[in-house]
């Protein structure tokens, strides 16, 4: 079981810069495995069916997977760090879910 409020990163400090997206799909324990696995090749990552966590050298990215949705959340110590981390997790989430015509919206 991954633990994905433990992301080497306070939560709720102010100093703390945070985005989620939340994507409808049927197939969200799939992306987030397939996300995780990609990512693990780079930098630490870990995951079971429900939970991710991927740790970049700039901040981290918590996901967990409903029956019909998956949660994301980029969390940075900077807004410049976010910036990073939030473009990477798009373009790779876009590419990979681009068959499903699926899209991550940060909020």
């Amino acid at each position: 079981m991954v633990n994905i409020e433990s992301s080497g990163h306070q939560i709720g400090v102010p100093d703390e810069f945070s985005k989620v997206a939340v994507v409808l799909t049927g197939r969200s324990a799939h992306y987030l495995s397939r996300l995780c696995k990609h990512f693990s090749h780079k930098v630490p990552a870990n995951w079971d069916d429900t939970q991710g966590k991927v740790l970049f050298a700039m901040g981290s990215c918590l996901m967990s997977a409903t029956d019909t949705e998956l949660h994301v959340r980029c969390i940075a110590s900077n807004i410049d760090d976010l910036g990073e981390i939030l473009d990477t997790m798009k373009g790779h989430f876009d590419r990979f879910a681009s068959k499903d015509q699926l899209i991550l919206q940060w909020q």
